[in-house]
């Protein structure tokens, strides 16, 4: 995710070439430099997000039994994560200025399936 001094909307960011790309094969710090050298845009901070299985229509479309016995299991807290609580990760936190000093981190919403 960036946050950056620019004014523009979140969804303006998805649109930068190459944004998303570098974000999948190089990392945070990557993802940074990339961002201030395609926009001129000064970023503020750069972090990620790494949710765990979340209760799209996707995952709900796999056979029960497969999220019951395979999925649910490896989730500490016995269900999978509703799209919006992703979303209040970034948007109550990452997003607030309670996170301006917080940058090249990632920040898991799993449930407790992987804990580093």
């Amino acid at each position: 995710m960036a946050h950056a001094e620019s004014g523009q909307p979140a969804a303006w960011y998805s649109r930068v070439p190459g944004y998303k790309v570098v974000a999948v094969y190089h990392g945070n710090d990557q993802v940074a430099e990339r961002f201030k050298r395609d926009t001129g845009i000064p970023v503020v901070t750069v972090n990620a997000i790494c949710p765990g299985y979340i209760a799209t229509g996707m995952v709900r479309a796999m056979p029960v039994e497969v999220v019951e016995k395979k999925i649910l299991p490896l989730i500490l807290v016995g269900r999978l994560c509703e799209a919006e609580e992703v979303a209040r990760a970034v948007r109550l936190f990452l997003a607030s200025d309670d996170a301006g000093f917080i940058t090249g981190s990632t920040m898991t919403v799993n449930g407790g399936q992987y804990m580093p």
